[in-house]
């Protein structure tokens, strides 16, 4: 069963089950707060653990979100995490392909 971390402005962040999930149209009023408690949960998860970034459900292109996303990569990385994987909206993906960041998130 999914764990409500952030819930406001109809942006959900969630967590369970090897899955961080992230949904709605978040921007930079958001990002400090959904990079913080991502950021926190992912503390709390074993060495090794295995999980995946799940950005399917965000709904319009921020730079921010990918901002937010690249850090939990990178926390997770530092936690001798296993990221299965990232998953990104169309959306969030024609922005990563535009900056390049879609190897990043392919790469994982």
């Amino acid at each position: 069963m999914a764990e409500s971390l952030f819930s406001r402005d109809g942006i959900e962040l969630t967590a369970g089950d090897g899955r961080l999930c992230i949904a709605g149209a978040p921007d930079f009023d958001h990002a400090a707060d959904l990079r913080n408690e991502g950021v926190e949960y992912l503390k709390t998860l074993e060495q090794g653990s295995r999980l995946t970034l799940d950005a399917e459900g965000v709904t319009n292109a921020s730079s921010a979100t990918l901002s937010v996303l690249l850090e939990w990569l990178r926390t997770a990385n530092a936690a001798s995490l296993e990221v299965a994987g990232v998953m990104l909206s169309p959306t969030l993906r024609g922005l990563a392909t535009v900056t390049a960041l879609d190897e990043v998130f392919d790469s994982v």
